[in-house]
């Protein structure tokens, strides 16, 4: 796969960013009430939460790129700098939230859709999905 670089307002880049992703992870077309739906290979909620989180937590600091990439086995979103607070990759699935950019986060949650709307919640979220669908758990 060819490496792809989107930019432009982080609403905006978030929502690109997603529907990129998922057109990557796409695998096929299942029935549901409102006509057919788009299977992934993960689920939708906890790729959109992990690019979520990767474009709020990262830290502006550092000159860097959010980088996905997408491998046969599983995927990696890797967010500049480290994990913010006290939090851990040791505590991160039960840790409480932590917003190393509050003010970007609370300014997001303005929106009409919201891309955080789990706010507080969503790291705990992607590892109860994955573990719900019998997927290894997020590191």
């Amino acid at each position: 796969m060819t490496p792809e670089t989107l930019s432009g307002p982080l609403y905006r880049l978030i929502e690109q960013t997603h529907d990129y992703v998922l057109d990557e992870l796409a695998e096929g077309l299942t029935l549901a009430r409102s006509g057919f739906r788009t299977v992934h290979r993960y689920p939708e909620r906890v790729i959109k939460e992990a690019i979520t989180n990767a474009v709020i937590h990262r830290d502006y600091r550092l000159n860097r790129d959010i980088q996905i990439r997408i491998f046969d086995n599983r995927l990696e979103v890797l967010s500049p700098g480290l994990l913010p607070g006290r939090i851990t990759a040791a505590t991160i699935h039960k840790a409480e939230s932590f917003a190393r950019n509050p003010l970007l986060a609370s300014n997001l949650r303005e929106f009409p859709e919201p891309p955080n709307v789990d706010a507080g919640e969503g790291g705990r979220m992607m590892f109860n999905v994955m573990r719900a669908n019998s997927l290894y758990p997020p590191q």
